[in-house]
């Protein structure tokens, strides 16, 4: 993954993979840098007119944020990450799963 930043470093997909590879080694702040900046990449891409909204395809990426904040111990930051990526795939049952842990 870090040819792949070195291409693309403003890649959401390269950042959000990125995070989840933190995650999995327990580097829950690493993966916490990672998430919130694809966040904030698919974020200015949607303020510059390009969409109007998120995608259901980053239901994943609020979702795994969610998990990093509970991991955290950030507890309604993670329930609100989990919140959003219920806008987004509201019938996901993963995600009800997830806010079943934090609360």
């Amino acid at each position: 993954f870090t040819q792949a930043l070195e291409i693309a470093p403003n890649d959401p997909f390269v950042l959000h993979e990125l995070g989840v590879t933190a995650f999995s080694s327990g580097n829950y702040l690493g993966a916490e840098k990672y998430f919130s900046d694809a966040l904030l990449r698919i974020e200015s891409v949607t303020k510059n007119g390009l969409s109007s909204s998120l995608s259901d395809k980053w239901e994943s990426l609020l979702n795994n944020l969610g998990h990093t904040n509970r991991k955290l111990g950030r507890y309604s930051d993670s329930v609100s990450f989990h919140q959003q990526a219920l806008v987004l795939s509201p019938l996901n049952p993963s995600t009800y799963s997830a806010l079943g842990y934090v609360q």
